[in-house]
């Protein structure tokens, strides 16, 4: 493929990515917008969660309370999911000064709070509270 190039008024050329050759052609960088990274986001989300409830009703099988067993599934996913918050959220605050983005900051940080409280504490106490006489 050719490298793609603009003319502009004049017989001047914009400058414009052009492709690689040699060894880094079969790189590339994809983007395709906000919805290409939302539905990853939810997928790995998804899958985050799923691994938790296999872990419970594994432990479940096993003889282990429902009760414990919760806890257990709540307990392995605590340290890196609060970990990765608290990164996040230390990562927002250096743009809590910038007028623009003082907003996003704000509600990113309170976001990434009330998201990891509801995945530490709200979801297993809600899914105790359903599953508790099944």
């Amino acid at each position: 493929m050719g490298v793609w190039r603009e003319r502009l008024e004049g017989g001047g050329r914009a400058s414009c990515p052009r492709q690689a050759n040699g060894s880094y052609r079969s790189y590339a960088l994809k983007w395709d917008g906000e919805w290409q990274i939302t539905y990853e986001t939810v997928r790995d989300m998804g899958i985050a969660y799923a691994a938790g409830l296999v872990l419970i009703y594994l432990q479940v099988d096993n003889g282990v309370r429902l009760a414990r067993a919760i806890v257990d599934a709540a307990a392995a996913g605590a340290k890196p999911i609060a970990l990765t918050g608290l990164a996040a959220m230390l990562g927002a605050l250096f743009i809590l000064d910038d007028p623009i983005f003082n907003g996003f900051a704000i509600s990113f940080v309170f976001g990434i709070l009330v998201a990891t409280l509801l995945t530490l504490v709200v979801i297993p106490v809600l899914y105790f509270a359903v599953n508790r006489h099944a």
